[in-house]
């Protein structure tokens, strides 16, 4: 996908070589047309305009909601109710009709100025809909009496704006669904009174991992929208974190077993996950239902998936290679009555564990079962990875079920940072790619420095460990961009020379 960046850089380079008669008029014009130059400008300031409307939507529902308030108590029922379904649909029709005008005129695919106007306006009304709908839903439980928990507020306002976000193929609408659901699972995690919880909003609290993946992961590949499965990817292994957290609280797991799994089955189902089986259905499907052949860019969510995971890993490698963390967390077996059969039968009977673990090992199995001929398709990485997963279960296990891991756990998971660090300046190096490079140099100034302010060291050392570092950041940075910059042309050269031989 070509970027607003490049096109505006490409846009500049072209009218200077057009200037220095490196290029004729004609290609000009012809670059031009591909890449759109006349369009530039116009989308940055479309970009504006679309924030400023959806900022003024946002302020016109708080308007509305902070009216109806105001006078609240002086209108009488019958109104209030006709008042608020009547500001419901008067808001989301006008939104929707404007939403859906013609993007385009019948003879250019370029879209009329009116048009992005009244679509961009009927995108910010939606918007404002969404939240006038949680504005009603309060309302009106307050109006006849209908008592809850902001849990189960959030859940129902969140399902109704996931539902016009699906009708409407809207990233927007799915983000704001998905801030509804996360904050009311947060909220009631942490006030602990999800016993009062209505059964139906009860149950969907204990699954809400589950509900978060169900609900989220289509609708990403519906809308197309990498924002929407990025988070997608954090609610379901936050969800489940919180969720076997409280299972190890409630079962006094003294063997790790529960803290084990809670660290390492996100990172395991997220890193192998695979786009195969969505591929084949919904954009098919969404290609069907628009009346067009299956001729839409496939997207891909895996390398996604895959760069959460080792952000995750670099956390949690950082977290534990503190040896403080070490001392303070060890539960003694003797604090708990709880048996190895104990701990296995609350895992096997909670829905979530269940059907998370079947799925990881269900997609480790697809990512290496073999296509053709007889050989595992795992490559290296894979195995490292899954590598570090099983070293990091079997530290924390060991530490809690056999003897304290003081020395050992702390030396363990510094290692592992290590690797992780080395691995992402290796490999933003191979590919030239900053972002991982530089978040690898990253990892390993901040284990030096942490390393260095954790033990007992005088000030000429700290000292002396800053210069280095500070030296290391400049030296290094600079020798990575000219290492960068050599490497663009070389791969230019190496792409001619590919064509060369094609034509040859």
């Amino acid at each position: 996908m070509v970027t607003e960046k490049f096109r505006r850089q490409l846009r500049k380079e072209a009218t200077q070589w057009r200037s220095d008669a490196l290029i004729s008029s004609d290609v000009y014009h012809q670059l031009s047309e591909r890449y759109e130059f006349d369009t530039i400008d116009s989308h940055a300031r479309d970009r504006f305009v679309a924030i400023l409307i959806i900022v003024g939507s946002v302020l016109l529902g708080i308007s509305v909601i902070t009216f109806v308030a105001a006078n609240w108590q002086a209108i009488p029922r019958t109104i209030k109710v006709m008042l608020m379904m009547g500001i419901l649909i008067a808001v989301n029709t006008i939104g929707f009709y404007l939403w859906r005008s013609p993007r385009s005129a019948s003879s250019s695919q370029t879209p009329l100025p009116r048009s992005q106007w009244r679509q961009r306006l009927g995108h910010g009304l939606l918007i404002c809909g969404a939240l006038v709908l949680g504005a009603n839903f309060a309302l009106m439980g307050q109006l006849f009496h209908q008592r809850g928990t902001a849990f189960g507020l959030c859940i129902i306002w969140g399902l109704g704006v996931l539902t016009m976000a699906y009708g409407l193929r809207l990233t927007s609408l799915a983000v704001i669904a998905f801030g509804l659901i996360l904050l009311g699972y947060w909220i009631e995690f942490i006030s602990y009174d999800a016993y009062v919880l209505a059964p139906l909003i009860r149950h969907i609290f204990d699954i809400m991992p589950l509900v978060i993946g169900v609900l989220f992961l289509p609708l990403a590949y519906w809308c197309r929208s990498r924002i929407v499965f990025g988070l997608t990817v954090i609610g379901v292994g936050f969800s489940l974190a919180l969720t076997i957290g409280t299972l190890s609280n409630t079962v006094q797991d003294p063997f790790g077993i529960t803290l084990a799994i809670a660290l390492i089955l996100p990172a395991a189902l997220w890193w192998a996950y695979a786009d195969d089986g969505w591929q084949h259905i919904l954009p098919r499907f969404i290609s069907a239902e628009n009346g067009r052949e299956d001729t839409e860019e496939s997207i891909v969510f895996r390398p996604i998936a895959r760069s959460l995971t080792i952000i995750y890993l670099g956390c949690l490698f950082y977290v534990l290679s503190f040896h403080g963390l070490w001392e303070d967390y060890s539960l003694p077996a003797s604090a708990s009555t709880a048996s190895v059969a104990d701990v296995f039968m609350a895992l096997v009977t909670n829905i979530n564990v269940v059907v998370i673990v079947i799925t990881t090992l269900a997609v480790w199995l697809w990512l290496g079962w073999p296509r053709i001929g007889h050989q595992w398709r795992l490559v290296t990485t894979d195995i490292v990875v899954l590598a570090m997963l099983a070293m990091t279960g079997g530290v924390v296990i060991w530490h809690e079920a056999i003897a304290p891991l003081l020395v050992l756990g702390t030396l363990m998971f510094n290692i592992l940072l290590f690797l992780v660090a080395a691995g992402l300046m290796r490999e933003g190096l191979a590919d030239g790619d900053r972002r991982q490079f530089w978040f690898g140099f990253v990892l390993l100034i901040l284990q030096i420095i942490s390393r260095v302010f954790e033990y007992e060291t005088g000030l000429l050392i700290k000292s002396f460990t800053f210069l280095v570092c500070g030296i290391g950041i400049i030296v290094i940075g600079l020798w990575f961009e000219r290492y960068v910059r050599a490497l663009i042309p070389q791969s230019g050269q190496s792409l001619q020379a590919i064509n060369s031989e094609e034509d040859g």
